[in-house]
């Protein structure tokens, strides 16, 4: 588990790969959590990242701030982002 802060550089963008999936960071300041591969959480504080699992054919997952994403079962979803408090803390 970890969480950034990225300033934005459209020229050297900044990816995290954490198993199959990958998380494109657009400049800002999130947390990503995954401890089993089979399912990562990507949470946003601030700016905007975009997550995807490009060995599955998903719609990639565009998130802004007070947005979380999970991503497992070859799914991606949204949770609700007063899971945060509990995602960040626990």
């Amino acid at each position: 588990e970890a969480y950034f802060e990225v300033a934005r550089d459209e020229s050297k963008p900044f990816v995290i790969y954490s198993g199959d999936i990958k998380t494109t960071v657009l400049g800002t300041s999130f947390n990503v959590r995954a401890y089993d591969f089979n399912k990562v959480q990507v949470a946003v504080n601030s700016g905007k990242v975009k997550v995807e699992n490009p060995s599955k054919e998903l719609e990639p997952a565009f998130l802004n701030p007070n947005e979380m994403a999970i991503c497992a079962n070859e799914k991606i979803e949204f949770a609700d982002f007063y899971s945060l408090f509990f995602f960040i803390t626990n």
